[in-house]
């Protein structure tokens, strides 16, 4: 069988999902799967056509099947090993699912009494934990395979037992903080819209609803990854990227990063002119004992000030009761006074700019944001797995209505006999006298 011909047959087998031909691995990366290099020209045995097409619905059973959340869990925060032990388990898993949904087994079988060929892994090295796994969990599937078991020889012989005894009997579709209440009613409803008729549209709409709910999960996930570039961009580093002094940057607000928050336009000139009075009342500052002498001359300045001294402390007003003059424990501490306007001066300069800078955020935020390459991949990714699943959950209505349509034209071609509601016989001529 030449090399372009099992190309060709095995891209009709996994449809839309490009192959990558390259190197002597099978695996799956945003939903593009790799398989190993073939020549075109070459003519292969039937052996190693049965051979790619199984590790091609392998790697298609990952796309369809496989949550990756729990692996980039435990690769961030333990180790890449422990990603092998789940990969492990994960492959018998996701096989069996294909099986399920019509997969032919023996094709697994080939491939992996191919990887086994030269022989097993030594059972003693830990090492070798992931694919001891991989294989004596396809064996318990009823896999047959080329060697004997080494399960028992091995130093974790009860802790792997135990391991592949919770991966087959595993059911549960919801991760650990998921509410089953929730799952429950989105079965529910899934079903009450699509009811079923017998049992293969039983399990087509069950599959099809764990689908929608793991693209749920999905599309959850995408924001929050997002949310988490986007977290690592302070407010003083976009104030440093425009250009702002120090004294600004150290004091840029949480707003300043958050491109929806607005400032009305009245808000805005109220601080510019208060911003105005502060420059005016510093040239002037110098040799004032008692600010209560001047502070009428800068009204919307020590408006502002007095409000924000309500904020840091309710029992220490700037006025008196009265409204007409400083309250006394201020008018005898201007020291105070300069360095509370100090502070007052960075937070007016925000209000009255942000509004002007807000475009200039926008396209740092942005810039940022794509800069991030490494976990802009895991995005795309994350992307590729809602496309997969959204294709998945589509395949599954198309079945479903497939197979309705089909009952639908056995039914009208099939011969029934008339309906005998209402139906009243002939009345016959009697040829006998009454």
């Amino acid at each position: 069988m030449l090399g372009i011909v099992i190309k060709q047959v095995i891209q009709s087998h996994l449809g839309d999902y490009p192959i990558r031909w390259h190197g002597d691995t099978a695996e799956v990366c945003q939903n593009k799967v790799q398989l190993p290099a073939l020549v075109d020209s070459t003519d292969y045995p039937q052996s190693v056509y049965r051979q790619m097409l199984g590790y091609g619905l392998h790697e298609l059973g990952h796309i369809r099947y496989t949550d990756e959340a729990p692996w980039d869990w435990a690769n961030e925060n333990h180790s890449r090993y422990l990603g092998r032990l789940i990969n492990g388990l994960e492959d018998v898993r996701i096989e069996k699912a294909m099986i399920l949904a019509g997969a032919d087994q023996s094709l697994f079988e080939d491939a992996i009494n191919t990887t086994l060929w030269d022989g097993y892994v030594e059972g003693d090295e830990q090492k070798n934990i992931p694919f001891i796994l991989a294989v004596e969990g396809r064996r318990l599937n009823g896999y047959r395979l080329h060697c004997q078991s080494i399960l028992d020889e091995t130093p974790w012989s009860k802790e792997l037992w135990w391991a592949l005894k919770q991966g087959r009997t595993a059911k549960s579709p919801l991760l650990p903080f998921e509410d089953p209440q929730q799952y429950k009613t989105h079965i529910s409803e899934i079903h009450k819209a699509l009811v079923p008729d017998n049992y293969v549209e039983h399990q087509i709409v069950e599959e099809y609803a764990n689908s929608t709910w793991r693209l749920q999960r999905q599309e959850k996930r995408s924001a929050y990854q997002r949310e988490r570039i986007l977290e690592t961009l302070t407010p003083t580093m976009v104030a440093g990227m425009l250009g702002l002094e120090e004294r600004y940057c150290k004091a840029a607000p949480d707003y300043f990063i958050n491109p929806k928050h607005k400032i009305s336009q009245a808000q805005q000139i109220l601080a510019l002119s208060a911003l105005d009075e502060y420059h005016r009342l510093l040239q002037n500052a110098k040799g004032i004992a008692n600010f209560n002498l001047v502070w009428r001359q800068f009204p919307d300045l020590f408006n502002a000030l007095a409000k924000w001294v309500e904020m840091q402390d309710a029992n220490r007003p700037l006025f008196s009761s009265t409204g007409k003059d400083l309250d006394l424990a201020w008018q005898q501490n201007p020291q105070e006074i300069l360095r509370s306007l100090e502070k007052l001066e960075l937070i007016l300069y925000f209000i009255a700019n942000f509004m002007e800078f807000k475009p200039q955020i926008r396209t740092l935020m942005e810039s940022w944001y794509f800069a991030q390459r490494a976990e802009l991949q895991r995005l795309e990714r994350d992307d590729g797995g809602l496309i997969a699943e959204r294709k998945h959950a589509n395949a599954l209505l198309d079945k479903l209505m497939q197979l309705r349509k089909s009952q639908f034209l056995l039914w009208a071609a099939t011969p029934k006999e008339p309906s005998m509601h209402s139906f009243r016989p002939p009345k016959e001529i009697s040829f006998q006298g009454e």
